[in-house]
């Protein structure tokens, strides 16, 4: 009897054994969890400061030296001698609006002569002209380019007030920056009294006022 109750605990205890081994065999292991996305750097974006001295290190002596030089455009081979001598900028007169036969130069044929010294150059150039206005002025000469030449200071401030000096100055800059001219060698602490000079008024209060807009402004 003993023996017969001993076979049949031992039979249970196998078949509970069993029983537990068959469940966990169906229950599936977990997933392992997945790897963490590698992180990649942001690169860190430089200052303006920081660019500039990263050109200027990898620049040679000849290359800074160059960059010094804001010359008259030459009259033929502007490129190459931007290209030779690392130039710095170019200033533009008269001549430089006309082809060699003395023609004024069309607005395609302008626009493609400043485009070719930009491509010789390693750093962009600065392309000024002398546009002071009345006497002195090179670009609105073209009627190519301009309708007409560039008033005066006096003669807009006589007009048009001191807000038409500044609005027809912007209006002005702005044109010659579409042109590919950057920089504009505009006179405006200069004084005298004839209509048509390139100076803005003979009241020296008045010229150091346009001159305080002009320097805060553009």
């Amino acid at each position: 009897m003993k023996t017969t109750r001993l076979s049949a605990l031992l039979l249970s205890l196998l078949l509970l054994l069993s029983a537990c081994g068959t469940k966990r065999q169906d229950t599936p292991d977990p997933d392992p969890a997945p790897d963490p996305a590698p992180v990649t750097p942001q690169p860190v974006e430089k200052t303006p400061d920081e660019r500039i001295d990263d050109i200027i290190a990898d620049m040679s002596l000849e290359e800074k030296v160059g960059q010094l030089f804001f010359v008259r455009c030459p009259e033929t081979g502007a490129a190459e001698d931007v290209a030779s001598y690392h130039l710095g900028g170019l200033l533009l007169f008269g001549r430089d609006y006309k082809d060699a036969s003395g023609e004024w130069l069309t607005e395609d044929d302008f626009t493609s002569s400043l485009a070719s010294y930009q491509a010789a150059a390693a750093i962009p150039l600065f392309i000024g002209s002398d546009e002071e206005g009345g006497t002195v002025t090179r670009a609105s000469r073209n009627p190519n380019l301009f309708s007409a030449p560039l008033s005066s200071p006096q003669a807009l401030y006589a007009s048009l007030g001191m807000e038409g000096v500044l609005t027809e100055t912007r209006r002005y800059n702005e044109a010659l920056k579409t042109l590919g001219i950057n920089v504009n060698f505009k006179a405006i602490a200069k004084t005298g009294v004839k209509p048509l000079i390139a100076s803005f008024i003979a009241s020296i209060i008045l010229v150091l006022i346009c001159w305080g807009l002009a320097v805060l402004f553009f």
